[in-house]
């Protein structure tokens, strides 16, 4: 790394590496080894452990080999899409148990377990096997024959299988639910919170060898929380790049300036490791060139649909309040029915006569021009009778009110 010497580290902090060492205890972490190491020192069989890409699982594995050292005897398998007779062959390599080269299946489990036997009273054996999503679906029925390997009080082999998402539905298969069945532990390994990453970001640089020369403030921190979604190896990335940055700029505080030059680094079409694009976080700049079409219809359409119910309404109060026929008139404490079949509100069966009360200090009077004018100084009252959305339906109203007798006309809603 071109920054190290400049910022005094030992080693590259933000390696993507699964370095035990670097292991932040998050609350999530910290949960899952636990339970783990928890499931394996009472000898619970099998333990299935499932993440995202990229949240960490290689290193819990490699963290559990640490904390089993000189405690255990244990194998670790990375390479798990092989045949049955491949993988339990390669467990008993592992444990230095030897066999017939042309031995078959049946007598490669017999010898595991003869092996089993011996030692499982001193000492628990355990198989980490990582990327178990890559097993076949066969070479999962043969784990489950291993499972049998038992005394009456215990399992003689505790197994740790650690994949993606794409385990557990394999294991939900009809044809494996025995498998399942004997799952004794279910971790899943979830992300950084925005709050862990702050305190993620301190513990590396501190192993590396910070002594406080280097500081992520508190806006790249975000921007770092928003552009990984919490995943600790998109962290890696962006605070690697985000080093670079700034020691091309000769800074050591890492601000949000530089996290979003490190942002742009990883989406380059020339990043050929882009774990943002193989994650689905986000789409590359290149890929969203041949939506364009796509978008720009979709705003021209709001914007058609936003202008055709606007306008009729602006268009019809314009005429309604230059309209002197149409004026307000007196309608003062009259109910008003909600009908709940059309969803408007509709007036009371009532004559003209009646419906136009008497006012204060004026006569009763059944035309209301008359009414109106008997009113001194005071303009009259406004009834909204309806809201509506739709101009048609509006329109429709005005001319039912309008055919009854009633004076009506159409306000465009303006709170």
């Amino acid at each position: 790394m071109v920054y190290l010497d400049y910022y005094g580290l030992q080693e590259a902090p933000f390696s993507i590496t699964p370095d035990p060492e670097f292991l932040f205890a998050s609350t999530t972490h910290q949960s899952v080894l636990d339970k783990i190491i928890y499931g394996i020192e009472n000898r619970f069989g099998f333990i299935l452990l499932v993440g995202e890409v990229g949240t960490g699982k290689t290193t819990i594995c490699r963290s559990i080999l640490d904390r089993l050292e000189n405690r255990a005897r244990t194998v670790l398998i990375i390479n798990p899409a092989v045949s049955g007779k491949e993988l339990i062959s390669g467990i008993l390599y592992d444990l230095k148990v030897t066999h017939r080269k042309d031995a078959s299946k049946k007598e490669l489990i017999d010898c595991l377990n003869q092996f089993l036997i011996k030692v499982a009273d001193d000492i628990p054996v355990v198989v980490i096997i990582d990327d178990a999503q890559a097993i076949p679906l066969d070479v999962l029925e043969d784990l489950r024959l291993l499972s049998n390997l038992e005394t009456d009080k215990k399992k003689l082999l505790q197994m740790v299988l650690a994949g993606q998402p794409e385990l557990a539905e394999n294991i939900s298969h009809k044809e494996l639910r025995q498998l399942k069945q004997r799952i004794s532990i279910n971790c899943h390994l979830d992300v950084l919170s925005k709050n862990e990453i702050e305190g993620y970001i301190r513990q590396r640089l501190y192993i590396s060898g910070n002594n406080g020369r280097i500081c992520f403030n508190r806006r790249a921190v975000s921007l770092i929380f928003r552009l990984s979604k919490g995943i600790p190896r998109l962290i890696n990335e962006l605070c690697d790049y985000a080093l670079t940055a700034g020691y091309i700029t000769n800074d050591y505080v890492i601000g949000r300036s530089h996290v979003k030059k490190a942002g742009k680094e990883l989406l380059s079409p020339v990043f050929k490791n882009n774990f943002f694009k193989s994650a689905g976080l986000q789409a590359s700049p290149g890929h969203m060139v041949k939506y364009w079409p796509v978008l720009l219809f979709l705003i021209i359409l709001t914007m058609a649909l936003c202008w055709w119910n606007i306008v009729p309404y602006t268009t019809l109060s314009a005429r309604a309040l230059t309209n002197k026929k149409a004026a307000p008139r007196v309608i003062k404490n009259q109910p008003v029915e909600n009908s709940r079949k059309t969803g408007f509100y509709k007036m009371p069966k009532q004559t003209k006569k009646n419906i136009f009360k008497k006012a204060d200090g004026a006569k009763e009077s059944q035309n209301p021009i008359t009414a109106n004018k008997q009113i001194k100084g005071k303009k009259g009252w406004v009834v909204q009778a309806a809201s509506l959305k739709n101009s048609k339906t509006a329109l429709k109203m005005v001319t039912e009110l309008k055919n009854k007798g009633f004076q009506a006309f159409i306000q465009k809603k303006i709170f």
